[in-house]
């Protein structure tokens, strides 16, 4: 997917706080990382608190920049899915 080039976000990936609207697509995660630790802290941000109250850049190693996670819609992962 190619890179955005106002955001750097690309590629598949799933914010925590949409995380109960992709039950129905998917059956599992994996988490790609080369740290036990930030392995077991992305279990607990997806799993447990299913929000992200700050950088996305911590958490998916994808982006080119920063992106507040608090400035996305609330029907971002409903939009996604339909965008063709």
């Amino acid at each position: 997917m190619p890179r955005n080039p106002k955001t750097g976000i690309y590629g598949p990936y799933i914010r925590p706080e949409d995380i109960d609207f992709y039950e129905r697509y998917i059956d599992h995660i994996e988490f790609i990382t080369k740290s036990l630790e930030k392995e077991l802290t992305l279990i607990k941000v997806y799993k447990e608190d299913k929000q992200w109250p700050g950088n996305l850049n911590l958490l998916l190693d994808n982006l080119g920049e920063n992106v507040d996670n608090r400035g996305f819609d609330a029907r971002f992962a409903k939009n996604r899915t339909t965008c063709g």
